[in-house]
């Protein structure tokens, strides 16, 4: 199992892009959250197996939406998560 804090850049709200990657979460079996920043970024972690956290971010990056940058970092695993949130 791995945890990853990622934030991504561009054009990531106002496009349904907290929504779809919270059903993609749930259909892959990832924890965590997702939630937008005043700043215009999207912040997300991810928690889960290994292969399915990495397909997940692959396909935030790809999505709907204009992803111009993310930045990853390591993120220590969060026991007390039990389901992918989105975040307000």
């Amino acid at each position: 199992m791995i945890a990853i804090h990622c934030t991504f850049k561009g054009r990531v709200q106002g496009m349904g892009f907290r929504c779809t990657v919270k059903s993609r979460a749930d259909s892959l079996g990832v924890l965590g959250w997702v939630r937008n920043e005043s700043n215009g970024t999207v912040e997300m972690v991810f928690q889960g197996d290994e292969d399915k956290v990495t397909e997940l971010l692959e396909y935030c990056k790809n999505s709907i939406s204009r992803v111009e940058r993310v930045i990853r970092e390591s993120h220590p695993i969060d026991a007390s998560l039990d389901r992918f949130s989105i975040r307000y």
